[in-house]
């Protein structure tokens, strides 16, 4: 028997088993014979199911009615659980910090609060040394060092509190150094018109202050007359170094005038008039200047077109150029590291524009002690330009890079 034939046999099979079943569902929903239903219940019954008697099929529908309806009483009689209530935990609130009432404050929006950051203590403003307050100026007084002198009249101090600050001599007035912004005016010293022995005498009293008060200790003292600040914001305070008043001093040797009271009042000024009186008399320092003559003026030869001035210099650092100009200081520092020969331009140490600088062992190149063979000769120097200490200059090696102009 072959696959087919079995394939065939069981759907043979199903078939019969399908075609029963619907017979015993159809006999089995049948509904009972009522008795008030016309004809014999006898013929009727036996025709209904085609393996069991009428009893039993009552029987067994009694025994289901039954069964339902102990299964009702039971589902209806019995207590249904109760279902356990787990609680739910609450919830354990993060507390956060309140901030501290001295640091911060609070600004109410609606239902929430917005933190607003306000610093405990404002800021100090980059005031002037509290050392000298506005009032009570009278026999006021400190201690302070001369850190910079910037011309015999004008200085910069710093205080035991690390402060510093600029302070303007009272009572006195130098002449002006030579090219600085400001210059001396012929009316300010008896009339003198001689501008260049007044930069001369204040070139002398620039280092007469800088041999007395730099790196010293001092005595500041202001003058309730003249204030606390001058037109520059400088302080304004009489100078005593070792005891002695220093502008009494300048006044004294001819390094500087007396204010008038008219110009800038000071006490100290009245008592500082007899020394410029006596200074004045006998002609010394710059008062020496009203009876020296007027030299005639001093004018530079023609330099060559491709040269710069020694003023222009500093525009050209790191470059080959020639520069121009008049050697009016000169100065060989034999103790200084490498000896060097200085040649300043223009103008005298420290405010000169431009330096030649020869060294020890290359001035064998040149004419005997250079220092004085080129002061108050028209050079020009070529060379690459080179800065030093914000000043710019010219190493030279030999002479051959000095040219003189008449």
């Amino acid at each position: 028997m072959n696959r087919y034939t079995i394939i065939i046999s069981v759907i043979a099979l199903v078939v019969i088993a399908v075609i029963f079943g619907n017979v015993s569902c159809t006999s089995s929903s049948a509904p009972s014979p009522s008795p008030y239903s016309l004809g014999s219940s006898s013929s009727s019954f036996p025709s209904y199911s085609a393996s069991g008697s009428a009893t039993a099929i009552s029987q067994k529908e009694s025994n289901q009615s039954k069964l339902k309806s102990k299964q009702r009483a039971t589902y209806t009689s019995s207590k249904r659980p109760k279902a356990t209530v787990i609680p739910t935990p609450s919830p354990i609130p993060t507390s956060t910090p309140r901030p501290k009432t001295d640091s911060m404050s609070f600004t109410n929006q609606k239902d929430k609060e917005t933190p607003v950051v306000r610093p405990t203590k404002q800021p100090k403003s980059p005031t002037q040394p509290k050392i000298f307050p506005t009032a009570s100026l009278k026999n006021l007084s400190t201690l302070a060092t001369i850190t910079y002198v910037t011309d015999a009249d004008t200085f910069k101090v710093q205080f035991s509190n690390g402060q510093s600050d600029d302070v303007r001599l009272l009572g006195v007035d130098g002449p002006e150094l030579p090219n600085f912004s400001s210059t001396n005016k012929p009316g300010e010293f008896g009339g003198i018109i001689n501008e260049s022995c007044l930069d001369k005498w204040a070139l002398k009293g620039h280092s007469f202050a800088i041999e007395s008060l730099y790196n010293q200790s001092v005595n500041l003292i202001l003058d309730e007359t003249a204030g606390t600040r001058g037109t520059y914001g400088r302080l304004l305070a009489y100078v005593e170094v070792n005891g002695i008043d220093f502008g009494q001093l300048l006044v004294e040797k001819g390094y500087a005038r007396v204010y008038a009271q008219t110009e800038y009042p000071s006490k100290r000024g009245i008592d500082y008039q007899p020394w410029q009186d006596w200074a004045k008399e006998n002609e010394i320092g710059l008062w020496s200047c009203i009876n020296e003559p007027i030299p005639e003026p001093d004018l530079p030869p023609v330099f060559p077109e491709a040269s710069i001035s020694a003023d222009a210099a500093g525009y050209y650092i790191g470059q080959w150029a020639t520069v121009c100009g008049k050697v009016v200081d000169s100065n060989y520092a034999r103790s200084s590291n490498g000896s060097p020969t200085f040649l300043n331009f223009d103008r005298p140490y420290p405010t000169h524009p431009f330096t030649v600088v020869i060294w020890r062992d290359r001035r064998s190149n040149f004419p005997a002690n250079p220092e004085n063979y080129y002061l108050n000769e028209y050079l020009c120097a070529t060379g690459k330009i080179e800065s030093y200490k914000r000043k710019p200059q010219i190493v030279v090696e030999n002479q051959n890079q000095l040219t003189i102009y008449n």
